[in-house]
């Protein structure tokens, strides 16, 4: 299957100016390639412009996972084994069999399906924050390393 649309998974709390300089240049890499990429800054802009105020986080993230579910794949960007954030939208992809991709490796994330369960009670269980293994690239793009 050929990827066309994929959304950006990365940090934001507590880092947005990083945040925002990560998640452009990658959607620039990926852009490139002719990917169509959903920047979650991108999401909180034009909520903060549709609600014309500051949205609350859980309003971003029901926006985020909406957006998950129109996408081919997405991406965890460096830091995301430490984020809330990235991993309820894990949890989301996984429940959805949406691919995860590892934006420094550009391979597939296999996490142990057996205890994807356990994400039920918090996002934050062993599991998510440690993949089982990691495949070869199939999106067709070279390492970032």
């Amino acid at each position: 299957m050929k990827f066309k649309k994929l959304y950006l998974s990365l940090p934001i709390t507590g880092c947005e100016m990083q945040s925002v300089v990560e998640a452009s240049e990658a959607q620039n890499v990926f852009e490139r390639k002719g990917y169509e990429v959903i920047n979650p800054h991108d999401i909180k802009r034009d909520l903060t412009e549709t609600l014309n105020r500051i949205p609350l986080e859980i309003e971003i993230m029901g926006a985020d996972l909406y957006s998950i579910s129109q996408c081919d794949a997405m991406i965890l960007l460096p830091g995301w084994q430490n984020s809330k954030g990235c991993n309820l939208e894990i949890r989301f992809a996984l429940d959805y069999n949406i691919p995860i991709y590892d934006y420094q490796t550009m391979k597939k994330i296999i996490f142990d399906s057996h205890l994807k369960n356990k994400a039920r009670t918090t996002v934050f269980d062993s599991w998510i924050t440690q993949p089982v293994h990691i495949e070869e690239p199939v999106l067709g793009m070279p390492s970032n390393n």
